[in-house]
């Protein structure tokens, strides 16, 4: 009743509420602009796998923008590398992951896309 869908569709879980199964710390450079001197800069996330073997970054946008996690299926190809393996210890969701880096909070307030990244790893890996 009410199922417009076939019976073999199988049901995903939102975003949010998928658990994180698997992770690992993955970085990528960023030219910083203008003549600053400043030379490449890092970025940090954090790469998921779900109970939905699905795949997220979750990583702060920089100073005008939030924690975030946006669908990746081909992390290296936008310039990832995987800096370390997470071994999670936790039944953490999406959703929590990021609302412990800190989502909502601000780009300094959070010790920039690091200080989220620290703050989920260390959730990931505590029991």
């Amino acid at each position: 009743m009410g199922n417009s869908g076939s019976q073999d569709q199988r049901y995903i879980k939102s975003k949010i509420d998928q658990i994180i199964k698997r992770a690992h710390r993955i970085k990528r450079k960023i030219q910083s602009s203008g003549s600053s001197g400043w030379g490449p800069i890092k970025h940090v996330g954090i790469l998921v796998e779900t109970d939905e073997n699905q795949t997220y970054i979750i990583h702060h946008q920089g100073p005008d923008g939030d924690v975030v996690s946006e669908r990746c299926e081909n992390y290296r190809n936008q310039g990832w590398e995987q800096v370390e393996q997470i071994h999670v210890n936790s039944h953490l969701t999406i959703g929590q992951a990021e609302n412990i880096g800190g989502k909502g909070k601000g780009y300094l307030r959070n010790l920039t896309c690091i200080g989220v990244a620290d703050k989920i790893q260390s959730a990931l890996q505590s029991g």
